[in-house]
């Protein structure tokens, strides 16, 4: 009975999967689809429950009662790719398209899957001028820059002299507007944020405000510190305090009136100034961007751009040719961006040095409109770009030309139907390249079941995780790390030393065979004598490593953890030597990645490994692809760790609602199909889930 009864509740659930969707499901009635039902049902509950391996037997078996079963088929290609084996998924959901199977969602999976490629080029078309709201008003706005948590900031002169700082979401809500930072804002000309804090110009007041920002790194004020400098000339005194950058723990500040760039450590002490060298003086310094080599610098007055390098040698100038008056800096991957007041955006290739300028934009009547003093330039997260038009006291939005013709890439990774009538619907959204957006709100989303609207759509669940982490740390007991021994302790304490009440970590040691040497703790005591354990066969060179083994047996025990998840690796700088084909390096990196765990590997490089350049490069790019990075012991500041693992903003949204669906139709199967639209791009995806039996 329970068998009919599964077959004909799978029977109703055909509108959302599109259409032809009676032969997608149903080709034949006939026992043995029954029992392709059966084995689809017990693998939906494990697949839910994470039990990937298991779940994917009954895909399998469900198939093999019913080739065409496309659901069953769908499901097993998404077992099998959180499951790390991304080629044979990839494998299962061709064989739905090339049945010539209507399934747009799936087809977008498989594009964004088969090409990960980055756009290089700022291919851009007119998309708004941002407006005000009310208690955000804005004049002469003369930054533009992006927060660490994706929002959009700048500053405004505001009229007479009264500056503020506003934020905006990347729904285009405001969220911030502060006229007061270290003391009242007076004309705000350059930001930059780093170590925590945001360090904003005064040019009014000739000094710099500082902003600490919060634990999620979002510019909420949770204290602010007193102002740095004063009018002068002499150390961390300024006259006109105009662009500011950061890098290598350092801020540097074109001090426009001084003739020169100061340089100053992020806790406020000064550490050098320079004023040009060779053949160039500064004159009139005004927008600065940094990275760790080099120091580009505009001066206004001189129509050029000065490169320094990070010592404030002169390197050479940019631009003179064709620059008139350029304020503020940016990158924009290999590019720079330099908004020109008197001549409009310029976007110069720092290889080649060839340069194209934007002068205006079509607005929506068709009307071409130029850009009057613009000031500063930005690309944000979604690859928008934005624009202070200083003079129209106006902030312009251009989007991507291929925001035009793109779809979202929506996945739904789980269904919890375990508290049923309460849903929890587990999903991702990409763009089209697969960059995972992590700012929707319960408003961007919207959820049909059984073709039936949701109402009071929730997307609050996960925040109550958001301030505790779940860490398993890997230490190799390989020959290789004997002679760190010593140093385990000491790097240990780098991350933890700082646990929070709900904070858990747990120790495993690897050699040929991987060994629990602590459950979930956050005792610093107990974690430090779990690093320090020491068992038979430690130490001695193994024929070959279990790291790939535990790897993947960790980031399988990580999966159902809320919070910020993690994995650190002590390593002697060792890659893995495995034959177990199931725990290769690729699967590893997958099933990290689609499960969104990053892996933070320490190496202390020991010199005696074999090629030791190339494992480190390995490694280097496992971490690095994962969401994680690689430290070398002796050489990084290993408590970044910390902060590294606690700044992870979570990419998994659980959209929870109340179903309407009568709570005795048990073992019955309802459709669900998850929409979403963000910035006009729109996404869907299709899912479904069976009500539980009654406890």
């Amino acid at each position: 009975m329970k068998k009919r009864r599964i077959l004909l509740t799978l029977a109703l659930l055909l509108v959302a999967f599109g259409v032809g969707a009676v032969s997608l499901y149903f080709p034949k009635v006939s026992n043995s689809q029954n029992k392709a039902n059966e084995a689809f049902y017990n693998g939906s509950r494990l697949y839910n429950r994470y039990s990937y391996a298991a779940a994917a037997e009954f895909f399998k078996k469900a198939l093999t009662y019913n080739p065409e079963f496309h659901i069953a088929r769908r499901m097993l290609g998404q077992t099998l790719y959180f499951s790390g084996d991304v080629d044979e998924a990839l494998n299962e959901w061709k064989i739905i398209l090339d049945q010539k199977k209507y399934d747009p969602s799936l087809r977008l999976h498989l594009q964004n899957l088969g090409s990960q490629t980055q756009d290089h080029e700022l291919d851009i078309v007119f998309d708004k001028v941002i407006p005000y709201a009310m208690g955000y008003r804005y004049a002469y706005p003369t930054f533009v820059g992006n927060n660490s948590n994706h929002n959009v900031f700048f500053l405004s002169m505001g009229s007479l002299n009264n500056g503020n700082l506003l934020e905006i979401d990347s729904n285009e809500n405001y969220v911030r507007n502060l006229g007061r930072i270290s003391e009242k804002v007076g004309v705000p000309i350059g930001a930059a944020i780093g170590n925590g804090e945001l360090w904003v110009t005064d040019l009014k007041k000739d000094i710099v405000h500082r902003l600490l920002l919060n634990e999620k790194r979002i510019l909420k004020l949770t204290a602010s510190k007193a102002a740095l400098g004063k009018a002068g000339s002499n150390r961390l005194e300024f006259h006109g305090p105009a662009g500011i950058c950061f890098t290598n723990d350092f801020f540097y500040i074109a001090d426009s009136g001084n003739n020169r760039i100061q340089k100053i450590s992020s806790n406020g002490e000064f550490a050098q100034e320079f004023s040009g060298s060779g053949s160039i003086d500064l004159r009139k310094p005004f927008g600065l961007a940094c990275e760790e080599k080099n120091i580009y610098v505009s001066e206004p007055s001189e129509s050029r751009i000065s490169l320094f390098d990070e010592y404030g040698n002169f390197q050479k100038s940019i631009g003179e040719e064709y620059l008139q008056r350029p304020r503020h800096i940016a990158f924009f991957k290999n590019r720079l961006l330099v908004a020109d007041e008197a001549k409009g955006l310029f976007i110069i290739n720092r290889q080649t040095l060839e340069h194209n300028l934007i002068e205006g934009y079509l607005n929506s009547d068709r009307n071409f409109i130029k850009f009057n003093r613009p000031y500063s330039a930005s690309v944000d997260f979604y690859g928008n770009l934005l624009v202070a038009n200083h003079g129209d006291s106006e902030l312009i939005r251009f989007k991507p030309k291929s925001q035009i013709f793109e779809n979202l890439d929506v996945m739904i990774e789980r269904v919890d139907s375990r508290r049923f009538p309460v849903i929890g619907v587990w999903v991702t959204v990409k763009d089209s390249k697969s960059q995972l957006l992590t700012d929707l709100k319960s408003s961007n989303f919207r959820i049909i079941e059984n073709d039936a609207d949701v109402g009071n759509l929730s997307t609050s669940y996960l925040g109550q995780f958001s301030n505790q982490k779940t860490v398993i740390v890997l230490s190799s007991r390989s020959s290789y790390m004997k002679e760190f021994n010593d140093s385990i302790e000491w790097a240990g304490n780098f991350f933890i030393s700082d646990l929070r009440e709900k904070d858990k970590i747990k120790v495993i040691s690897y050699s040929d065979k991987m060994r629990q040497e602590s459950p979930f703790s956050n005792s610093k005591l107990r974690l430090q004598r779990a690093l320090l354990a020491k068992g038979p066969g430690d130490y001695t060179k193994p024929l070959v490593s279990a790291l790939g083994r535990a790897l993947y047996s960790s980031i399988t025990e990580l999966i159902p953890s809320k919070g910020k998840r993690a994995i650190i690796v002590l390593t002697a700088g060792e890659i893995m030597q495995t034959i177990e084909t199931n725990f290769n390096l690729a699967k590893v990196k997958n099933y990290a990645v689609n499960n969104h765990i990053p892996l933070f590997i320490v190496s202390f490089e020991n010199p005696k490994i074999s090629q030791h350049r190339e494992k480190k490069t390995r490694l280097k790019q496992l971490a690095e692809s994962t969401g994680g990075k690689y430290f070398s012991s002796f050489k990084s500041n290993l408590a970044q760790i910390s902060q590294e693992i606690n700044n992870k903003i979570e990419s998994r949204y659980v959209l929870s609602y109340r179903s309407a669906s009568n709570s005795d139709w048990v073992k019955q199967f309802l459709d669900l199909r998850v929409m979403v639209r963000f910035q006009n791009r729109t996404g869907i995806e299709t899912g479904g889930y069976f009500i539980p039996e009654k406890q």
